[in-house]
């Protein structure tokens, strides 16, 4: 594919998503260690849950058909035959006439059909008096309810959040197959890059966008591997490339993909004899953006402006960085939602600004919205995608919301 090739968003994104070799490794881990990490396999239960009837209560076990004429001023009078705590099993069957003290947590004894609130009975010595009635099987945990024998209660490709951690963990699971975390390469270019730490020469600037594109790669659950930062020189450049390419599935680059002088991914590429997917983006901002393969391997070059670089990884890389992890939910949530503020500028082709959804709507932040400005992402956790052709939007105006952020 020679020379720029423009794509829509999502028509890039598929490309991508189609030359990505899938995630295939996997490692053993401790139940504390798989945290944040992606299921390999599918996940049975080991053991029926709960493994027994149980009470989800303090109170008393007793049969329905005891209690039906009971009432706060006509209490029924039980004998208390047994007391069951969370970890014992019941000692007997419970008969008519019988009622056993019971914690939450404990089995339910056979011929119990419901649990009484100890706040519903009175007690003395070897009596309690049931103050209330209550139906078959209320104030009871079946056994099986929660999960069945066998039952897949993780799949491959789900996320191991803590609810799912605390499903194996009740499982009986101490350690799960997770996928490996993928070795993704960060290369930031362009001779006015300044490493952290140093002082600022005129015309110098701080390198933020590794930072960045690093830290969403290791929230994704990614592992980074970085280059480093390289002046304007094609040679010094496809050496670098070249050499996070052969330790690295992808690799993401920042900077070099406009039309300037300096600008020499492209050059790069060819040096490398890496073959474009396309050359550039129908959006804005980033739309310099470029893809490479090289064999198996990818390298994703944004733009050197940091919101563009922002905004361009979010909305390309992330999707086949989740891959790599092996989810099966790539694709960022959409909605509609509603404006808070007004955005003053028209679309003429397809722009993404960054914006905070929350339940009354959509918030703009305060600051510019260029591809050059950072400091207003702060906070953000979404893009309003506007397409091509919209005038200035109005507060109140009905608008598609990107989530990248979906915590």
């Amino acid at each position: 594919m020679n020379g720029l090739t423009y794509l829509p968003l999502e028509q890039a994104v598929d490309i991508l998503l189609s030359q990505l070799v899938q995630a295939n490794r996997h490692e053993l881990l401790s139940l504390f260690d798989a945290i944040d990490r992606v299921a390999f396999e599918d996940i049975s239960a080991r053991i029926t849950q709960p493994p027994f009837d149980r009470s989800p209560l303090d109170g008393y076990a007793v049969l329905h058909t005891d209690i039906q004429t009971a009432t706060e001023n006509s209490p029924v009078a039980l004998c208390v035959a047994q007391h069951i705590f969370a970890g014992e099993a019941p000692q007997y069957e419970l008969h008519p006439g019988e009622a056993a003290r019971i914690m939450t947590g404990a089995p339910i004894p056979p011929g119990a059909t419901c649990v009484i609130r100890q706040e519903d009975t009175d007690r003395k010595d070897d009596m309690v008096q049931i103050k209330c009635q209550v139906g078959a099987y209320q104030n009871y945990c079946r056994k099986g309810e929660d999960v069945e024998y066998g039952e897949i209660v993780i799949h491959s490709g789900e996320h191991l959040d803590a609810s799912r951690i605390a499903i194996l963990a009740g499982q009986g699971f101490a350690d799960v197959n997770v996928f490996i975390r993928p070795e993704i390469g960060v290369m930031s270019t362009g001779s006015e890059l300044v490493p952290l730490g140093q002082l600022l020469e005129t015309g110098k600037i701080y390198d933020s966008n590794r930072y960045y594109i690093a830290s969403r790669i290791r929230q994704l659950g990614g592992k980074v591997i970085y280059g480093e930062s390289t002046a304007d020189d094609p040679e010094q450049l496809a050496q670098a490339v070249d050499e996070l390419l052969a330790k690295c599935g992808l690799v993401i680059t920042t900077g070099g993909v406009s039309v300037g002088a300096h600008d020499y991914m492209p050059a790069v590429a060819e040096m490398l004899k890496a073959n474009e997917l396309f050359g550039g983006i129908q959006m804005k901002p980033g739309s310099p953006a470029k893809a490479y393969i090289r064999g198996e391997k990818i390298f994703l070059c944004l733009s050197g402006n940091p919101f563009a670089a922002a905004a361009t990884f979010e909305l390309l890389a992330r999707p086949i960085i989740k891959k790599l992890c092996g989810e099966f939910d790539l694709y960022p949530i959409r909605m509609r939602s509603y404006l808070k503020d007004s955005f003053p500028k028209a679309s003429h082709e397809r722009r993404f600004i960054r914006a905070k959804m929350a339940g009354d709507g959509v918030h703009l932040p305060r600051g510019g919205h260029a591809s050059g400005i950072m400091s207003s992402m702060a906070g953000c956790n979404c893009f309003v995608d506007i397409p091509a052709g919209t005038p200035p939007l109005e507060a109140g105006a009905e608008v598609e919301v990107v989530l990248f952020q979906e915590d």
